[in-house]
């Protein structure tokens, strides 16, 4: 692993070896003109393999690696780095590149930008910060990533997709899409709209004030296996909106607020869904929630992370069948369950199932 930190301005030169029996590897850094001039030398091509780069505080206007030193990259990180958008052409011709990740990185756009190649190594894309100047461009460059499994959005300001509303951007098929954001006033749908996820959705917000059917209704994730839900707004007209999921095998519900329905209303409750694990975190639980819970019969986990519920939906637990059960959770806190119903569970369920917390 090669590794770039703090670099002090000051400095005339930095450098690191790598050094593994006959392989020798060194890489030279100097400055020039207050800005990161860097050389590399590699040695024995053939012995080096899977190299993560990582690059931080840098301001980057041109890549250019020799031919076999292209071929070893794998993983390549920029953070707290200020590049040019005629550098992500750079990136996108590394052909043996599997994992590309910006962390507080600008992308200063050049005049007439454009990409001219597409890139097939590229699995797993992640970007971590604003998108208020870059919006059309990383999801132009997400479309260049021909092979892209997983895309991971964690924004942190605002952004305005308005400004590219004349510009057509094509919808990316992926597999995992990860959505997280902290910025109260962003308007979500415009990146999540951008992409179908076929195995894995999971949505981070930063308050309960963003709704579920807004991302739901206008996006098809009917394929996905995997869904994590966390800080949203679930109100009576988002019945049902989940129905159509019928491939989900894994539920992970944090911090949901519901208004007029319970975690079961957002599923077709007569369907035969193949869920086999469920999380629950800091929800209301009725008893409807638990009659769902029993009739999923692939369920294996089920856990309950701080859940607001009564001792009479214990007691409704402790009757229900489970029939494939192998482990539940519950974690809560003394005030909220009688200890009596806590025995009357571990009575119920055999040794090795039950875990309360």
């Amino acid at each position: 692993e090669c590794e770039i930190t703090e670099i002090c301005e000051h400095s005339w030169l930095f450098g690191f070896l790598i050094s593994e029996e006959n392989l020798h590897n060194v890489m030279h850094f100097r400055c020039k003109n207050l800005y990161w001039s860097i050389s590399g030398r590699i040695c024995n091509f053939n012995k080096l393999d899977k190299l993560k780069i990582k690059l931080i505080t840098l301001d980057i206007n041109e890549l250019i690696f020799f031919d076999k030193f292209s071929h070893q990259f794998a993983i390549l990180k920029l953070i707290y780095s200020k590049i040019y958008s005629n550098v992500l052409n750079d990136i996108l011709s590394l052909e043996s590149l599997e994992y590309l990740a910006f962390s507080d990185t600008k992308i200063v756009m050049n005049n007439n930008a454009s990409f001219s190649t597409f890139n097939y190594s590229i699995k797993y894309f992640e970007y971590h910060g604003s998108l208020f100047h870059n919006f059309y461009m990383i999801f132009e460059f997400i479309r260049m990533l021909v092979n892209i499994k997983t895309v991971v959005l964690n924004l942190t300001e605002d952004f305005v997709p308005l400004q590219y509303e004349e510009k057509f951007i094509p919808i990316k098929k992926i597999e995992n899409l990860i959505y997280k954001n902290f910025n109260a006033q962003i308007n979500h749908s415009s990146a999540i709209n951008q992409f179908i996820a076929t195995n894995k959705l999971s949505l981070c917000f930063q308050t309960k004030y963003e709704f579920l059917r807004d991302i739901f209704c206008e996006n098809n994730f009917d394929t996905i296996e995997y869904l994590e839900v966390e800080n949203i707004f679930c109100r009576i007209y988002d019945k049902n909106i989940l129905a159509n999921l019928n491939q989900l095998k894994e539920i992970c519900f944090k911090k949901i607020k519901l208004q007029g329905l319970s975690f079961c209303d957002l599923f077709d409750q007569t369907m035969n869904y193949n869920i086999f694990s469920v999380a629950l975190w800091n929800i209301f639980i009725s008893d409807n929630d638990i009659r769902f819970l029993n009739n999923l019969k692939k369920l294996i986990n089920l856990k309950f992370y701080d859940c607001m519920f009564n001792s009479h939906l214990i007691e409704c637990i402790g009757k229900c069948s489970f029939p494939n059960l192998k482990y539940l959770l519950l974690r809560i806190s003394e005030d909220t369950v009688i200890p009596e119903y806590v025995l009357y569970l571990k009575e119920i369920f055999p040794v090795g199932i039950l875990s309360i917390e």
